[in-house]
């Protein structure tokens, strides 16, 4: 079944437009989230949430201790008896404010809505 999806997929496989996706990208990336600012990891978070829930995935958010920012869980539906995908990672920018990507951001978004 899997392996008849997968050859499925492969025929016909999703389109995107470099802009728009582009630009999903980018409203992440400018989100500045140092791992020392809870207000600010919480806006990412906010975000992901929100970005997650449209997607049709369900989330748990994990306040967060000792001045750091929330824990976000995301699931999506798998229906399956076989196993999962398990995806982890991090949100917080962990670097100097501002953000070294956002003017490459920029400047990529601009090329990509030149094609």
């Amino acid at each position: 079944m899997i392996v008849e999806e997968v050859m499925k997929a492969a025929r016909h496989p999703p389109t995107f437009e470099a802009g728009s996706l582009l630009e999903e990208i980018r409203s992440w990336v400018e989100i500045e989230s140092p791992t020392t600012d809870a207000a600010a990891l919480n806006r990412m978070m906010d975000k992901v949430q929100a970005d997650a829930g449209e997607a049709g995935a369900q989330t748990c958010r994990i306040p967060g201790r000792d001045g750091f920012g929330d824990h976000l869980m995301v699931s999506s539906p798998w229906d399956r008896d076989e196993p999962g995908i398990l995806v982890l990672s991090h949100l917080d920018t962990v670097h100097a404010v501002p953000c070294p990507f956002a003017s490459r951001a920029t400047r990529l978004s601009d090329r990509a809505s030149t094609t």
